[in-house]
């Protein structure tokens, strides 16, 4: 099904619409005193795919804190996901981190050709927090790199950080 995301502006702001064949929305829009920031705050990239199309959303304009990605049905527009922030990408596969709480961390596989999710849920999860406590760190993000991909899984290696010294300890996992 086509699609059409495209931005508009008049004297009150900027919009993201979502057109398909049945009508148009609003997916994001900014007030006209934060016009100059359209692209740089709020939603700003996407890709899209068979079944879904992912939006960037960056949080702050400018500087340090990791984007957001949320995920939208193609057909609908309406948004399905917030997949958390990028950890990797490669032709096939979006990875990312989406922390729900201090109790729950999730590795998110989004396979490109097939147009499908899977999360995959952490453990430890009091330690990856606790580690980034003990860390320099402002984001679970940094701590989180991914090494290695081979034919069917990942290999994610985590920092974690004592009071004193760094260790690393590797998770791996299997994409879909």
């Amino acid at each position: 099904m086509a699609i059409v995301l495209i931005w508009t502006y008049d004297c009150n702001g900027s919009y993201l619409i979502f057109e398909n064949k049945e009508g148009s929305k609003i997916l994001f829009d900014l007030e006209k005193e934060l016009i100059d920031f359209t692209g740089r705050l709020g939603y700003s990239n996407w890709e899209e795919f068979d079944n879904f199309f992912i939006i960037e959303n960056r949080l702050i304009s400018g500087c340090c804190d990791p984007e957001e990605y949320i995920l939208f049905d193609k057909n609908s527009g309406k948004e399905l996901k917030k997949l958390g922030s990028l950890l990797y990408y490669t032709p096939t596969y979006n990875i990312y981190l989406k922390s729900y709480s201090e109790k729950q961390i999730s590795i998110l596989v989004f396979d490109k050709k097939k147009s499908i999710y899977k999360a995959y849920p952490l453990s430890n999860v009091d330690l990856i927090y606790e580690s980034l406590e003990n860390s320099t760190f402002l984001f679970l993000e940094n701590l989180f790199t991914i090494k290695e991909i081979k034919s069917n899984e990942f290999i994610i290696e985590i920092d974690i950080y004592d009071s004193n010294k760094r260790k690393s300890d590797l998770l791996k996992i299997k994409i879909m």
